[in-house]
């Protein structure tokens, strides 16, 4: 029977064989954190493509998973995407998740990960996450979401 080993048990065995050297397993063994924003209810400015609601900081640096990440319309029609991004000191944003597709009230949608890319996102503590409407299909001022963001971080407290 044929195995491959990965990238980090490769390293991992490297080390075995050297002086004085032991492997990290920091980043294997990183906590899964959920970050879970109350209610957010959705104003005339946050209902149209290209619309931004700001979450805000989550105070350390991390990497976000978005197949973990999960986003509740809770009430109102709530038809749409949204994406989160991350947005840096000079206002730069960049997506840390693909698209999540809502679709019916009280169903919680997962995020996909990001177009073409093959690994996760990574943010730093400076950075601020915001929600990007990609396509309203039915939404409105008063429609409220429910917002859940798992990341991993060694930095948080």
């Amino acid at each position: 029977m044929a195995s491959i080993n990965t990238a980090e048990r490769t390293a991992q065995l490297e080390t075995l064989y050297k002086r004085e050297v032991s492997p990290s397993y920091r980043q294997l063994q990183a906590p899964l954190r959920i970050a879970s924003y109350e209610t957010i209810t959705l104003t005339a400015s946050s209902v149209t493509a290209g619309d931004t609601i700001v979450l805000g900081t989550l105070g350390c640096g991390g990497r976000i998973i978005p197949e973990h990440c999960r986003i509740v319309g809770t009430g109102g029609s709530v038809q749409g995407t949204v994406k989160v991004q991350k947005v840096n000191s000079e206002g730069t944003a960049t997506d840390v998740t693909g698209l999540a597709t809502l679709a019916t009230d009280e169903t919680a949608v997962p995020f996909l990960k990001r177009s073409g890319a093959r690994t996760l996102a990574d943010f730093e503590a400076t950075d601020y996450l915001q929600l990007t409407i990609g396509t309203a299909t039915a939404l409105a001022a008063g429609d409220t979401v429910e917002l859940y963001l798992a990341y991993s971080s060694d930095e948080a407290s």
